[in-house]
This record gives structure tokens, C-alpha cells and sequence, in this order.
């Protein structure tokens, strides 16, 4: 008998670090904070058997909020905050010790409003912390076992266990988030300060990053590499900025000025180089540095040829030539869309991609027949 509940305890334990080892690899496989925070609050849910859960990040050190909500009227906590201290989570949150409560309406700390503003009924709940190098982040709010039993100590373990490994990846993820929207702002204040320079080129780097992300789109390219796409579309340009203005602007171009200009790819991609962080910044350069290549190889600055060229510079080749033929030309007179398609396509296999033209030229025609 004793033998038997050994290896029944065993199997349980082997169950509850099966479950943890899961959800760690699926929280450390992205960057991104929200899904991170989606992913943990389904894990513990489901790991526990919950009816719901909330996800509190602490917010300005100063109030909890609900991040991540799962269960019924989920959608009603929107807007809702506790303050530090305040209700069981924020009380967890402050003490870093976890919390069972088998019947919340006899236990003071508990913030009946939510139940009030929602309309859900919570009846038992199960509590931890979420702390990193003992500073409390938040808290991880469990709701009601389905079956309608309480929360015991093998559930308190997975989520303590959770709650351990997510807290890490939370705060990483929400730095890189900030990084990322701080970086965001920047560059698009850069590309918009390029193309203000000159009334040829006004909105230029954004149309050309809707294009490109038009032709991930038709490849099937996922969300982050679409992402990716968009940004390194809109920064393509940018080595322009260390160009002079009256090098730019000249008219006619001679051949001493398209030297300079020639030079914009490899300046572009040294300004990128210089900004942080390093990990999004990689992801760009490629598409400010390799723009200018040409399929056939006879491009520029390095003349790869073929798939040598990094996709993200294929794609932006074909949607910067192609605004570039259709809007208002300091060297000539615009294209209307359908030449400036053909055009594209007479260049496909030379300067452009084959596959990526089709797919460009293919949806371009598409969209004008359902606006039609």
C-alpha cells in the first residue's frame, strides 16, 4: 500500500515538472510580452484545472493590473486596477508569500467589487507571487477548480513553479517591448525627417513599407517576419541622411553626385549598426545595405546575385522601384500603376526576383479588381 502511494506520489511529481518544463519552453520561445503573459495565465489555468484566471503586473509601483484575464466575462476586468496592497493579489504581491482561500466571502481581503463589476462568482481562489531578485512584479490570480474541489498543495507547486519561471521572462520581454516601441518611434522620426529633405520623396519610406509589407504578406511570411519587413522597408533609405542636401536635389544628376548617392547603402547600414539594441538593429541592416543589388548580380554595393541577396532586400527592391515609377519623378514623368506593373515585370529575372514580382504584380491586380 505504502509502495503504491510512493509511486503515485512519484508519478504526480513527474506530472507537475512535465507541465513547468512545457510551459517554459513555450514562454522563452518569443519575445513578445503579451504573448508571453497569454501563455502563462492558459498554462496555469489549465495545469490547475481553474475556472478562471488573472495575470496582475504592477504598474508605475503604485497599482496591479490586469494583463492577462482568462474566464468567463474576462473581457469585463478591462479598465479595472487594484492598488498596491489592495485584495488578496495585491496583498500576495506586497508579502511574496502565496495564498489559499477556500471560501472568499469570509476573508476580509478580498475585493468583492470585481465580482460586482463583472458578475462573476468566485468562490475559492489560490494566489502566488510574481517576484524577480526579490522585487514583486505582480501576482497570479487562480479562480473556482472546475470540479468544484479546492485548490490543494500539488496545484500550489505548479503555479509557484510557473509563476518562478515566467517572472524572469516577463520583465525581459516588457524591457525588449519598450526598447522595441522606443526604437519604432525613433526610426520612423528618422524616415519621416529623410523624406521631408525633398518634395519628391515626401511619404516615400511609409509607402514603400506597405508594399513591402503587401509581398510578405503574399509569401506567407509570419507576423514577426512581416514585422521585421515593415521596418527595415521604412529605414531603406536612410543612409541618405548623411548625404548633402544639394547632392540630392541636384538637377540634372551627374555622375560625380551618383557616386555619392551610390553610397547611401553602405552609410545606411553603418547608422543602423549604431544603434541599440543590437538584436532588432541586425534585422534591419540588410535591407538598408542590400536594397540596391540586382538579381542578375549587376547591382550594387557588393553584387550578390540570386538568393545570395537576403529576402528582405528582394522585397524591398521591387517595392521601392515600383513607387518610386509611380509617384511624382524629379527626373521624369510618373507611371500610371498598370505601366509601372509592366515595367516590373519586364525587370523580373534582371533586377527583380521572379517569385517576389509575381506575387507583388499579382496582388497589386487583384486589389485595383475588387476596388473596381
Amino acid at each position: 500500500m505504502e509502495q503504491r502511494e510512493c509511486c503515485s506520489e512519484l508519478r504526480l511529481r513527474v506530472t507537475e515538472l512535465e507541465t513547468v518544463l512545457e510551459v517554459g519552453r513555450q514562454i522563452t520561445a518569443t519575445l513578445d510580452s503579451e504573448r508571453i503573459m497569454d501563455g502563462v495565465i492558459d498554462a496555469c489555468k489549465g495545469a490547475v484545472k481553474a475556472e478562471a484566471g488573472t495575470l496582475w503586473i504592477l504598474e508605475e509601483d503604485a497599482y496591479l493590473v490586469p494583463l492577462a484575464v482568462r474566464g468567463p466575462k474576462a473581457d469585463r476586468l478591462k479598465g479595472l486596477r487594484l492598488k498596491r496592497g489592495e485584495g488578496l493579489a495585491g496583498q500576495v504581491c506586497e508579502s511574496q508569500e502565496p495564498v489559499f482561500i477556500e471560501d472568499v466571502t469570509s476573508d476580509e481581503r478580498w475585493a468583492s467589487r470585481f465580482d460586482d463589476a463583472t458578475g462573476f462568482v468566485t468562490r475559492s481562489m489560490m494566489v502566488v507571487p510574481l517576484f524577480t531578485d526579490d522585487r514583486a512584479i505582480g501576482s497570479l490570480q487562480l479562480i473556482n477548480k472546475l470540479d468544484g474541489s479546492l485548490f490543494d498543495e500539488s496545484d500550489l507547486r505548479i503555479s509557484m513553479a510557473l509563476a518562478a519561471v515566467s517572472a524572469k521572462t516577463i520583465v525581459n520581454s516588457r524591457n525588449y517591448t519598450q526598447q522595441r516601441r522606443f526604437l519604432d518611434t525613433l526610426l520612423k522620426l528618422m524616415a519621416s525627417l529623410l523624406d521631408a529633405r525633398d518634395q519628391y520623396t515626401l511619404g516615400h519610406s511609409e509607402r514603400v513599407s506597405r508594399h513591402a509589407v503587401l509581398i510578405a504578406q503574399g509569401l506567407g511570411l509570419g507576423l514577426d517576419e512581416q514585422d521585421v519587413i515593415e521596418r527595415a522597408a521604412l529605414l531603406h533609405d536612410i543612409g541618405k541622411v548623411s548625404i548633402p542636401e544639394d547632392v540630392l536635389t541636384a538637377d540634372p544628376l551627374d555622375a560625380k553626385a551618383w557616386e555619392q548617392i551610390k553610397k547611401h547603402p553602405d552609410l545606411g547600414a553603418d547608422l543602423l549598426l549604431q544603434l541599440e539594441p543590437k538584436s532588432m538593429v541586425r534585422q534591419l541592416w540588410a535591407g538598408a545595405l542590400y536594397h540596391h543589388e540586382r538579381f542578375d548580380g549587376n547591382g550594387y554595393p557588393v553584387g550578390l546575385n540570386g538568393t545570395d541577396i537576403p529576402l528582405v532586400a528582394r522585397i524591398i527592391a521591387v517595392a521601392d522601384a515600383f513607387d518610386n515609377l509611380v509617384s511624382q519623378q524629379r527626373y521624369g514623368m510618373s507611371k500610371g500603376i498598370e505601366e509601372a506593373l509592366e515595367e516590373i515585370e519586364q525587370c523580373s529575372g534582371t533586377y527583380f526576383d521572379p517569385g517576389i514580382v509575381d506575387v507583388f504584380v499579382g496582388a497589386v491586380r487583384a486589389r485595383r479588381v475588387s476596388k473596381a
